[in-house]
């Protein structure tokens, strides 16, 4: 009866059939630890290329409409980079009524000599880009490792499972003859 129950408690036996390799690449596939890096080395690419347009020449445009009281001051734009600051007239006395202010403006910028400047912010990105990399290479090889290590762990612990299950086997066929022998040796001498 103890033998019986001792089968009924066994443990269960993965009935899936993977391999290594399906384990490595489903972890690889999964890991959002490995997402996370292969974001981070998607965003030193595009600094990368943010880098280069620092080399390209910048326009600056503005349009301002504008309507102010006749006041001592009107015709004033607000703050940019693009058109020097202006008031009106200095008129002698305050007037209730308004005045509509336009202005336009266009900055075309380009600095051909940077003394470096562009060419280091070029190198930082690709050292970025660079390091990303080896974060996502590495955070694979330790989840590929990790996972091929807890694959054959699990295989190995059914081995010692089935190395176990022989053992108790072995001894049980032992007992068994041992028994039959002592047993079956007094039946044959009493005869």
């Amino acid at each position: 009866m103890v033998l019986a129950q001792s089968h009924a408690v066994a443990t269960p036996v993965l009935t899936v059939d993977l391999t290594i390799t399906q384990v490595v690449q489903d972890a690889q596939q999964n890991y959002p630890a490995i997402h996370v890096f292969e974001e981070e080395l998607n965003a030193s690419v595009a600094n990368i290329r943010f880098a280069r347009t620092s080399y390209l020449p910048r326009l600056d445009g503005i349009v301002e409409v504008n309507r102010a009281t006749r006041n001592n001051v009107f015709g004033t734009l607000l703050p940019q980079s693009i058109l020097p600051s202006m008031s009106g007239p200095v008129i002698g006395t305050n007037n209730g009524g308004s005045v509509w202010g336009s202005a336009t403006g266009l900055l075309v910028n380009w600095q051909p000599f940077d003394f470096g400047m562009r060419h280091a912010k070029l190198e930082s990105a690709a050292a970025a880009r660079d390091r990303a990399n080896a974060s996502v290479q590495r955070s694979q090889l330790e989840v590929s490792s990790a996972a091929a290590i807890a694959f054959l762990t699990i295989v190995a612990a059914g081995q010692a499972q089935n190395a176990a299950q022989v053992a108790v086997d072995n001894w049980e066929t032992l007992r068994k003859n041992i028994q039959c022998a002592h047993g079956c040796g007094t039946a044959s001498r009493s005869r």
